[in-house]
């Protein structure tokens, strides 16, 4: 299986980029067997400063359309190898103009032969998928770039996470949204359900070697249901993490909503135990 085709659209990144790297280092393999000396990743900046006797840094991260700094990175790795140079402006000495050396004009003469010949073999390739895929990519840039696609999904993240209900634990007397829960004895947790960071409900129970539900609380009618689930799924989750098979529950006779409530989940009751119902529900 492969993960990254699996992921789709989402792994979009991924996926164009093991296909460049994988370009990248076939073009390498040729370079070096041509003793072509550049990075295959410098072509473009190649030839943007062959295109000018003198071009600034700007214009260079124009034309092959990165950021300025992107672009003055792999102009200091080409000076370094010594195909480029660097001259102060005669009007403003703090733009530099970037020419090529005769080594650098050398490595292009070299260079232009076999670049060509590598257009027409990869060419035939993408003739052979029946798409235009120069095309593709230039249209699937241009939508990427037609608005921040950051700012999209935070946007439709927080769209999402509206009225969705969250789980929160505590283990002692805790204050949620000015509502004062209720003092939780010695071994006893509380889960407490919230929606849009305000108190819907609450689950207490105690764990110790088996999990007991000992008391539920659903103030939002409206979510009843689904605030009901989603504490009954958290607390199935916890037991099953404590690799428990079963969940009790003590209830007072005369709390009949809450009974009634248990026994909808699938609890079973068990036995009479210090004034409460013992219920019993098997995971």
């Amino acid at each position: 299986m492969d993960i990254i085709k699996e992921l789709g659209v989402r792994g979009i990144g991924s996926y164009l980029k093991r296909i460049v790297e994988y370009m990248l280092n076939e073009v390498k393999i040729v370079y070096n067997e041509f003793n072509i000396e550049i990075e295959p990743s410098w072509l473009p900046f190649f030839i943007a400063v062959s295109t000018k006797n003198g071009i600034s840094i700007k214009d260079i991260a124009e034309l092959t359309n990165v950021t300025h700094s992107a672009a003055s990175q792999v102009v200091n790795c080409m000076k370094k190898k010594g195909f480029v140079k660097a001259e102060e402006s005669l009007d403003d000495k703090r733009i530099q103009y970037i020419f090529m050396t005769n080594r650098g004009k050398d490595e292009i003469l070299k260079l232009m032969p076999v670049c060509d010949t590598i257009k027409e073999v990869v060419e035939n390739r993408f003739k052979n998928t029946g798409y235009d895929i120069l095309e593709i990519i230039e249209k699937m840039e241009n939508e990427i770039k037609r608005g921040s696609v950051s700012k999209e999904v935070i946007k439709n993240v927080i769209e999402k996470n509206k009225n969705k209900i969250v789980i929160k634990e505590y283990k002692t007397i805790d204050i949620i949204q000015n509502r004062i829960m209720v003092d939780l004895k010695k071994g006893s947790q509380l889960i407490a359900a919230e929606k849009n960071g305000v108190y819907v409900g609450s689950l207490i129970y105690k764990d110790n070697k088996k999990i007991i539900v000992e008391y539920e609380e659903i103030v939002d009618e409206f979510y009843k249901k689904d605030v009901e689930k989603i504490l009954f799924e958290a607390i199935i989750k916890k037991s099953i993490n404590k690799k428990y098979d079963i969940i009790y529950a003590e209830v007072e006779p005369k709390n009949f909503e809450l009974l009634n409530c248990f026994y909808k989940k699938g609890f079973k009751a068990q036995e009479y135990i210090n004034n409460k119902i013992l219920l019993k529900y098997e995971i």
